[in-house]
C-alpha cells in the first residue's frame, strides 16, 4: 500500500459518510465497554457471593439471586 492512500481513503469517506463513521465509532466503543462490564460482573459474583457460599455450613442463596435479577433488569434497561 502506498503512503496516504489510508489518509485519503479515511478524508473520501469523512466526508460522505460522517455520522455513520461516528456511529460506528461509538458502537465499537459501547460494546468494549459493555465487554468489560460483563467480566467485572462475573468477578463481582465469584468473588462476592459465589466463594463466601460454598465456604458456609449452610448457603443461603437469597443474595446471589437477587443480584443476579438486579443485573438481569440493569441489561433489559439498556
Amino acid at each position: 500500500m502506498k503512503e496516504g492512500t489510508m489518509k485519503r481513503l479515511l478524508k473520501m469517506l469523512w466526508s460522505k459518510y460522517k455520522i455513520h463513521l461516528i456511529v460506528v465509532f461509538l458502537c465499537i466503543v459501547g460494546n468494549a465497554l459493555f465487554n468489560v462490564q460483563g467480566t467485572m460482573f462475573m468477578q463481582t459474583l465469584i468473588d462476592d457471593y459465589i466463594v463466601p457460599l460454598l465456604k458456609s455450613s449452610s448457603p443461603d442463596f437469597s443474595s446471589c439471586s437477587l443480584f443476579i435479577c438486579l443485573w438481569g433488569c440493569m441489561c433489559l434497561y439498556l
